[in-house]
């Protein structure tokens, strides 16, 4: 098979969009992610409130010896606790796939450059036998 510089061209071209759009999804993928990760940061924000809201609660109870109060606070206490072990739990997992995701990034970036460095060296060969260089004597 004879391989011309347009056809070399032309499958560096589809190779290169090809890449481009396995970044580009790649891309989208790492900022769901994101957002995901900026969620559990925020549910660990509203579980730590909830846990110091119920340990006052809980103090304040157990110094009146209002018992009632205090098995509220309790259970407060133990929901807090609860959310807060199953956010943390998922915010590892969201950043391990973040890491994962980042690293994919990388590895299609890196294709990509080299496919639009093969593309562009290609644009520089000489094309014919008038772009022959010279032989030196």
């Amino acid at each position: 098979m004879h391989i011309t510089i347009t056809n070399l061209i032309s499958y560096y071209q589809k190779n290169i969009e090809i890449a481009r759009k396995k970044a580009d999804a790649i891309t989208t993928q790492l900022h769901e992610v994101e957002q995901q990760e900026r969620q559990q940061s925020q549910e660990q924000d509203i579980a730590q409130r909830l846990i110091s809201e119920a340990a006052s609660k809980l103090s304040t109870a157990v110094k009146s010896s209002d018992m009632q109060t205090a098995k509220v606070a309790q259970v407060m206490l133990d929901s807090g606790n609860d959310k807060l072990n199953e956010t943390m739990k998922q915010l590892v997992n969201v950043r391990a796939s973040k890491e994962k995701l980042q690293a994919k990034l990388l590895k299609a970036q890196s294709t990509l450059r080299e496919m639009t460095m093969k593309r562009s060296n290609t644009d520089e060969e000489p094309a014919g036998p008038s772009a022959k260089r010279p032989k030196h004597k």
